[in-house]
């Protein structure tokens, strides 16, 4: 077993000016410093992780947020106490990797020191002991700079992104998990759709608000899962089943409202291109995700939604950058000008380009 030791330094941080807390006690990004040295460690490939502290059972089950993890499938954790100087001793000498509890640790940084890992890690955050408030702010901003994805495009980087962490933020405190965030987002963008299917401008309107509203928010369950931990491969699923039922209510009421004005022709022929095509967009990045040839992946990640496809060949970073939800600030300037079928135009064309050159970017890598 490949085991990591955190030492329990004692040091106590200075919360304010009145008040101090054990290190492993201090909160960042909604769990517990040590909390967070464990999943890190977890998450490098450690599967055995010993914790030597003076602390009782109870004080460290509280620093960990839950019940202390005594084994967890091929994970293993335990306690030892300062005054097991044997055991102490045996794990010194036998230990890939030893760090103080209050040290911020990130996973490209385990890597690195623990060296033997397939792939070459990057230094990707800060090397800091946890002292002061000052620094506990300093680790939580970079926690919250490293929910940006390189994948993001312009509206997502410079609007979308900044209000939806400014959101997780203030829900990481809270007792949610991601998946209810996803749920509460499904129902407002199925209820932005459903409005479109009205003939009524201002109905619209509000609809298409609401869809933006969704496509804001729809970051906040992937931030808060990766800030704590809480990635599953069902909630990635679910999020992006429920994302891709949104767009299909969306392209509906689209179409339905466009018909309804201005006949079948050509905005039927076009709304039921852009419906097919993304469905037929999503049942292919499903298949590679789930199905497919994951050998060819370097994760195993949800394509568009965990993992970009461009890591599946370099020259399809312009897919991860078109699937996305930009055009749902099309969609709100078009209601307002009273133009959606409009968006039929564009869509009722691109989408089957998409679904050809997705199709093309899997079939060329043997995934599908």
């Amino acid at each position: 077993m490949t085991e990591a030791v955190i030492v329990d330094t004692g040091r106590l941080v200075k919360i304010d000016g009145k008040r101090s807390l054990p290190a492993m006690y201090v909160r960042l990004g909604g769990i517990s410093l040590l909390r967070r040295q464990v999943e890190a460690l977890k998450a490098a490939g450690f599967n055995r992780v010993v914790f030597i502290s003076r602390e009782s059972a109870e004080n460290i089950d509280r620093a960990l947020n839950r019940p202390t993890p005594v084994s967890d499938g091929d994970f293993c954790f335990r306690v030892v106490n300062y005054g097991d100087y044997e055991s102490i001793k045996n794990l010194a000498s036998g230990s890939s990797l030893i760090v103080p509890s209050d040290m911020f640790l990130t996973v490209p940084l385990v890597r690195l020191i623990k060296g033997g890992m397939s792939e070459k890690p990057r230094y990707e955050g800060p090397i800091i002991f946890i002292r002061t408030r000052e620094d506990v702010e300093r680790v939580e901003e970079y926690l919250y700079q490293s929910l940006f994805s390189p994948t993001d495009s312009f509206l997502t980087r410079k609007i979308n992104r900044k209000v939806s962490i400014a959101i997780t933020r203030r829900l990481s405190s809270l007792p949610l998990h991601p998946n209810h965030i996803t749920i509460f987002n499904f129902i407002l963008g199925v209820t932005g759709g459903l409005l479109l299917f009205c003939r009524s401008h201002t109905v619209t309107i509000i609809g298409t608000l609401l869809f933006l509203l969704s496509s804001i928010l729809d970051g906040c369950d992937g931030e808060l899962a990766r800030l704590r931990y809480q990635r599953s491969r069902f909630g990635g699923l679910l999020d992006v089943v429920t994302d891709n039922i949104v767009h299909w209510v969306v392209f509906s009421g689209l179409t339905y409202r466009s018909v309804t004005i201005s006949g079948f022709l050509p905005y039927g022929v076009l709304g039921l291109s852009l419906i097919f095509s993304s469905i037929a967009a999503f049942l292919f990045s499903l298949y590679a995700s789930t199905w497919g040839d994951r050998g060819c992946r370097p994760s195993a990640g949800l394509l568009f939604s965990e993992s970009p496809l461009s890591e599946l060949s370099p020259d399809s970073g312009i897919l991860d950058r078109i699937a996305n939800r930009d055009f749902a600030y099309l969609l709100v300037v078009l209601s307002i000008l009273g133009r959606l079928e409009w968006f039929l135009l564009v869509g009722g064309f691109g989408a089957p380009i998409f679904a050809f050159l997705l199709f093309r970017s899997l079939k060329l890598r043997g995934v599908l």
